[in-house]
């Protein structure tokens, strides 16, 4: 079995971290620049050598550029802040329409990819592979997987985000769901996409377990997107609950001030390979 933890500090993501190439949006200062280096003399020799540093890309320049340097109209705007009294934030970006995600460039994703699977692999999963991308949100990350797998699933727990998926001529499958039980685990998927979901779901070991039991182990490839230090929670309409299931990141959690090399070190070493995923690459973003 072969996992990719991708970590976007990105989910903490452009949109809160990086408004435009200079750094402001409606005369409003934003927060500093993406950040892709780390303090290597942090990190435990295994976990660094599984690194790949990343940069500041052709594609996600154009998404700052695209989304994150005009003002939102007043109209929307005003919506959202009406919407969010009875809609969480998942089901309000659906509803009005925003809610772009960027986790990774093509570029980016195809780098991690090629350092935890062979070039033959990955042609054989454009020729047959079966993808499942675990809250899917609005699809825009889950498109760009086309390049790279021949049938794509898309589950979401959001109705509003679901008809905005079931829209997406390069995803052949939309189940609104917040369980994988619905899915029979002796029909492998050869990828399964998990994107900044793992901090945000109620059970975040049980979704791990059930990620495996419905992974191809033998050629399969898990992509895992966190916001590190750990610092999780669920929506449950308008309110944020703390999860009814945590995971053993001791050492790695934003409210104990850690930093995310350490954060990195933990997840890799007590969380995911306790849970039977070996780390082939990961990155900063």
């Amino acid at each position: 079995m072969k996992q990719i933890a991708g970590n976007p500090e990105l989910s903490d993501t452009p949109l809160k971290r990086y408004a435009d190439l200079h750094g402001k949006v409606a005369n409003r200062v934003m927060e500093p620049p993406l950040i892709y280096a780390i303090q290597q003399h942090v990190m435990k020799e295994h976990v660094l050598k599984t690194f790949i540093s990343s940069n500041l890309d052709d594609e996600t320049k154009i998404f700052l550029q695209t989304y994150c340097s005009e003002t939102e109209s007043l109209v929307r705007s005003t919506m959202a802040s009406i919407t969010r009294k009875f809609m969480s934030r998942t089901d309000t970006n659906a509803y009005i329409g925003r809610g772009q995600m960027f986790v990774f460039s093509t570029q980016q994703l195809e780098t991690l990819l090629l350092q935890a699977a062979s070039v033959e692999k990955m042609k054989s999963y454009l020729t047959s592979g079966r993808l499942l991308d675990i809250g899917a949100g609005s699809g825009d990350v889950t498109q760009n997987y086309t390049k790279f797998v021949k049938h794509i699933t898309a589950t979401e727990v959001s109705t509003y985000m679901v008809g905005r998926l079931k829209k997406n001529a390069h995803i052949d499958k939309v189940v609104e769901t917040s369980t994988l039980n619905v899915f029979d685990a002796n029909n492998k998927f050869q990828i399964i996409s998990c994107l900044n979901v793992l901090d945000r779901c109620d059970k975040p070991s049980q979704l791990l377990k059930d990620i495996r039991a419905r992974l191809d182990l033998k050629n399969g490839l898990l992509i895992v997107a966190l916001v590190l230090p750990w610092c999780p929670f669920v929506e449950n309409g308008t309110k944020q609950d703390i999860p009814s299931e945590d995971l053993d990141m001791d050492g790695g959690r934003c409210k104990t001030r850690n930093t995310f090399e350490e954060a990195v070190n933990v997840v890799i070493d007590k969380v995911f390979l306790p849970h039977g995923f070996n780390v082939k690459s990961w990155t900063r973003l």
